[in-house]
């Protein structure tokens, strides 16, 4: 009997000495192939290109490959799809806008995900503001103005939207909603047509963002009367934002993040918070984001988190009070 007793004790010495079987994709062994950053957008836009931007210096960083991949579709359901499905080992990695990690799941109720319930948050990257803008020859030369004549003729003016639901349709909601005013809602297929209808005089105004305008900005063919973050940005220093123009509690832009799908293991998503933190303090990239006039925000996924749980909540609201469906 005591023969047994010190075999089993033997056996169980030996058991606890052998090393544990580690997940594949355990942060000691992790990364251990490429990484994928899914792009839900066409190549060429400013989404692709921050992307692109931002994998040069993760690559050096995690010592290994970082590719993006561009899957558009759906205003970035399709791509978004694709790291949800993904297996959560860190290999496969979404570039989040606004529209993909806070409003689609509102405006498509029967969409097939929740960003809040199957993406893991790893850190927001850039922030960028509108700018409520109108034509150079536009009598419209302030918000105030540009209220007044709303509460004159309620339903009279219009503005460009480059796409129903859209980062800027949805913060000219929340101006009108803000303002007690109403106006008429022209549809686009893009940016570029848009200005050029307000440039040309078919809307009134415009809001969508800084880095879509500022090229029509610096060559003097449209004026900015606001911009909608809760600071002036340093590329539009001398352009109010909303608060100081009277529109009060108003913060709302866009922003660009990175997320991974969820149950991604915490010790994975710590490096590559860390990770993403250090890339965007370089220099280069720095430098190359003042063309698209975009701030390097960086944070925390718990704070990425609380700034997706927000957005929702206000588009949410803004959805209510126009009545925007794409159903």
């Amino acid at each position: 009997m005591k023969a047994v007793r010190i075999l089993a004790a033997a056996l169980c010495a030996a058991a606890l000495s052998l090393p544990v079987a580690a997940p594949a994709w355990a942060a000691d062994t992790w990364p251990s192939q490429p990484i994928r950053i899914i792009v839900p957008y066409s190549p060429g836009g400013v989404t692709d290109i921050v992307a692109r931007l931002l994998a040069a210096p993760m690559s050096a960083s995690l010592k290994t490959p970082v590719v993006v991949e561009n899957l558009p579709g759906a205003n970035g359901v399709i791509g978004a799809m694709a790291v949800v499905k993904a297996a959560p080992n860190g290999y496969t990695l979404l570039l989040g806008t606004p529209a993909t990690l806070a409003t689609n799941m509102l405006l498509y109720p029967d969409g097939q995900y929740d960003a809040a319930r199957d993406l893991e948050p790893i850190a927001r990257i850039v922030s960028m503001p509108n700018a409520l803008v109108v034509r150079t020859e536009s009598p419209l030369t302030s918000v105030s103005a540009l209220i007044e004549r709303l509460r004159q003729a309620p339903g009279k003016l219009s503005f460009g939207v480059n796409g129903i639901g859209a980062n800027g349709h949805l913060t000219t909601e929340l101006f009108l909603a803000r303002t007690q005013t109403s106006a008429v809602a022209v549809p686009y297929k893009g940016a570029a047509p848009m200005l050029t209808g307000l440039v040309s005089g078919d809307t009134d105004f415009a809001i969508d963002q800084a880095t879509s305008v500022i090229s029509l900005l610096k060559s003097g063919r449209i004026r900015a009367l606001a911009v909608t973050s809760a600071t002036r940005s340093p590329y539009l220093p001398e352009v109010p934002t909303m608060m100081e123009a009277g529109v009060p509690d108003f913060d709302m832009g866009s922003w660009l993040a990175l997320a991974a799908p969820r149950g991604t293991p915490p010790d994975i998503v710590a490096r590559l918070n860390r990770d993403l933190n250090l890339a965007l303090k370089g220099a280069t990239f720095r430098e190359n984001l003042a063309q698209f006039a975009a701030t390097p925000t960086g944070g925390t996924p718990e704070e990425l988190r609380a700034l997706m749980r927000s957005e929702t909540n206000t588009v949410r609201s803004i959805l209510l009070h126009a009545k925007i469906s794409v159903q």
